[in-house]
């Protein structure tokens, strides 16, 4: 499912870059709706893409289990995998926007005299 969402992801950012790309001259007033629209879609491409790693982390978790700590660690419970697969990838992302976001604000201010 991440896989999917990623490379849908990917496809629509390079068709909203391509618009971005034809549509500069023609249509000024739309470049920041698809710049906006271009923005969101990286992020949630940065997160499908982390979620990928770390499904396969989960994997590999649930496989070390199964076969080395069969009998002196319990279950991996569903609830668990999901918070790993989706959630510590939604927190790294969020970080990671924030800082850009504030990063980016940092450069604009000292910018402007």
């Amino acid at each position: 499912l991440s896989l999917l969402t990623a490379n849908l992801d990917w496809v629509l950012s390079y068709a909203v870059q391509h618009l971005l790309i034809t549509w500069h001259e023609s249509h000024p007033n739309t470049m920041s709706t698809l710049s906006t629209i271009n923005c969101i879609l990286h992020v949630l491409l940065r997160y499908f893409h982390l979620t990928n790693f770390f499904w396969m982390f989960v994997e590999g978790l649930y496989l070390f289990l199964q076969v080395q700590a069969s009998f002196s660690v319990g279950s991996l419970k569903l609830r668990h995998c999901v918070s790993i697969g989706w959630g510590i990838p939604f927190i790294v992302t969020l970080v990671w926007t924030v800082l850009v976001y504030c990063n980016k604000q940092s450069e604009v201010s000292t910018q402007i005299p």
